[in-house]
């Protein structure tokens, strides 16, 4: 499990109210076929969990509890790829990062 934000715009009011979603990211796993121990295991989805929604400006609790009801739909539903290809990428450049950094600390 990994933590990621992204920015979405949610479709309230004329112009929409950007925002600042955190999330949790669990990779899934590949359906695995039969052997001679089991007969197999179904493929595990990934997921995508809301941890908090913000907004630049400080709203009353009705329009938070709006936007976090939102984001978990937006999360479940349209933004569910663009969060998995965003922790993807954040991911890579973890990974990059730390390899450049093993890289320079070798003689």
């Amino acid at each position: 499990m990994s933590k990621h934000k992204m920015l979405a715009i949610c479709p309230f009011g004329l112009d929409g109210i950007q925002v600042t979603i955190a999330y949790t990211f669990t990779k899934g796993a590949p359906e695995q076929g039969p052997n001679y121990a089991s007969g197999g295991q179904p493929a595990d989805p990934d997921e995508v969990e809301l941890i908090s929604v913000t907004y630049a400006n400080p709203l009353n609790d009705e329009m938070a509890k709006m936007l976090e009801a939102w984001a978990v739909e937006y999360l479940a539903d349209e933004g569910f790829a663009d969060a998995i290809e965003n922790a993807t990428d954040d991911s890579e450049r973890d990974y990059d990062r730390a390899l450049d950094a093993y890289e320079r600390r070798q003689p």
